[in-house]
């Protein structure tokens, strides 16, 4: 009877452990999140960075003009 109580008690306090181990992993996960928003948002309010691999849009480089040419492939 008495093992039967600690043994309950031990599963208690590994889960609660565990649930405690989650939740400062989700934590840390968030602040890294809003860390890399903040780093890599532009300054421009909530509107979107241009991503790196936009193709759609011409970037401009000083008097150069830089254009992406989209790749397809095929798998087959």
């Amino acid at each position: 009877m008495e093992a039967e109580n600690d043994a309950e008690e031990k599963a208690r306090a590994k889960r609660l452990d565990q649930v405690h181990k989650r939740w400062i992993r989700l934590v840390q996960g968030l602040r890294i999140r809003e860390r890399l928003h903040k780093q890599y948002s532009s300054n421009a309010g909530d509107a979107q960075a241009p991503h790196w691999l936009d193709t759609e849009n011409a970037e401009t480089h000083g008097d150069e003009e830089v254009r992406f040419t989209p790749i397809h492939v095929s798998w087959s």
